[in-house]
């Protein structure tokens, strides 16, 4: 498990990076990542978005293990204790990035 820090993350999502998706093949594509957010696309949602303080504080979560770490209670957890921005994509992104 990695610390989770916004420059790891603009260092790994370069537009175009695709990233799969928590319970499935499929991937989204990373379209930018600025200092407020993580712009994606994949099939129907062409220009999505998960705010910075979002993941920020879901990694948080995981970090002090106020959470547990298994995808669907995390997704629950996200949409509950974060908000509901997206949560099995913000998930896919913590887990690509190592944090869980």
């Amino acid at each position: 498990m990695e610390k989770f820090t916004w420059d790891a993350l603009r260092a790994k999502y370069q537009p175009g990076t695709e990233v799969r998706q928590l319970l499935s093949a499929r991937t989204f594509k990373i379209l930018k990542v600025d200092d407020e957010a993580v712009y994606f696309k994949w099939a129907v949602v062409t220009n999505g978005k998960i705010q910075r303080c979002n993941l920020e504080r879901m990694a948080e979560l995981i970090e002090d293990n106020v959470v547990r770490k298994d995808v669907s209670t995390l997704v629950n957890d996200y949409r509950t204790l974060v908000g509901d921005e997206r949560p099995s994509t913000a998930i896919a992104i913590l887990k690509d990035m190592g944090v869980f």
